[in-house]
């Protein structure tokens, strides 16, 4: 039977613009690229496993509005699986002003819809055909029951942790795969040596990959017992 990729978390439109500089309170500034695209750290990484031949399946909840149709059209443009995708009528869809220089961006996200998401109305046979479910904190009862289901029938488990949550910590103990960002393990923890948090992670979860992202500083991985970079 055919297996997929599901991904579970926030389905976004982001509308994104490209400025020299930041702008100044009660000022006006023009940019020099602006574009509209489908985010949220869960529909990406499917965009980008669609990319390389897999299977996907995207599990959100959109409003019905027309930035949920553009989300849904996104992703069905790349050839992820919309079909689980719940419409709600009772906020909006979630919507993200990112605004980049060369040197970094921000992020402004309305997110009206979280933990909307209703976990009842998707069929058992989903998650048996789960290769792998990929969660990134959003919706997170919903993840978290999700997780623990696909645990049960074999599939494997990915966690997206951009900020430490108790969210987050709940989906740890399911994790076959970690990919925390910096961000998450200097909130997390007093100990600010990061590749001290890494050991403690994989010794107290035992995940079969551990991945921590640092922006333009790269990323750094467990691996034989020891931390090994990679640049960006």
């Amino acid at each position: 039977k055919q297996k997929y990729i599901v991904g579970l978390g926030a389905g976004v439109m982001d509308y994104l613009q490209v400025v020299d500089s930041f702008p100044v309170i009660n000022t006006k500034i023009r940019s020099s690229e602006a574009d509209l695209q489908g985010g949220g750290s869960a529909m990406t990484a499917l965009v980008t496993l669609a990319h390389l031949g897999l299977p996907c399946l995207a599990l959100t909840v959109v409003g019905d509005d027309p930035v949920g149709e553009m989300i849904v059209r996104d992703l069905a443009n790349h050839d992820v699986g919309t079909k689980l995708i719940q419409k709600s009528t009772q906020a909006h869809s979630s919507l993200s002003s990112v605004i980049i220089t060369k040197q970094a961006r921000t992020i402004v996200g309305h997110y009206e819809l979280e933990n909307k998401l209703n976990l009842q109305k998707v069929k058992d046979s989903i998650w048996r055909s789960a290769l792998l479910l990929h969660v990134d904190g959003h919706h997170a009862k919903a993840a978290l029951q999700a997780a623990k289901k696909v645990q049960v029938l074999g599939g494997l488990v990915s966690v997206d942790g951009g900020h430490a949550s108790p969210d987050i910590d709940a989906l740890l103990p399911y994790a076959d795969i970690m990919i925390m960002s910096e961000t998450f393990m200097l909130e997390r923890s007093k100990q600010k040596e990061i590749a001290t948090q890494m050991k403690i992670l994989s010794q107290k979860y035992h995940p079969k990959v551990l991945i921590i992202t640092r922006g333009e500083k790269g990323v750094w991985y467990w691996e034989d017992g020891k931390v090994k970079k990679l640049p960006a």
